[in-house]
């Protein structure tokens, strides 16, 4: 948290995907491999408290 109310968020990502199909009388492969970087911010508001009815 860089204040108590307002954080910055990292992040790295790693994606794979593959497949395999036939397509007319032929082998298809697919592969796909990924590599992210994320940065973002998050603000909180406070909010007032409740008061209970006793």
């Amino acid at each position: 948290m860089a204040t108590s109310s307002l954080g910055i968020n990292l992040g790295i990502s790693y994606d794979q995907f593959s497949s395999k199909e036939t397509i007319m009388n032929t082998e298809v492969k697919t592969n796909i491999n990924t590599f992210g970087v994320n940065v973002g911010f998050s603000y909180f508001i406070k909010g007032k408290g409740q008061k209970s009815d006793k």
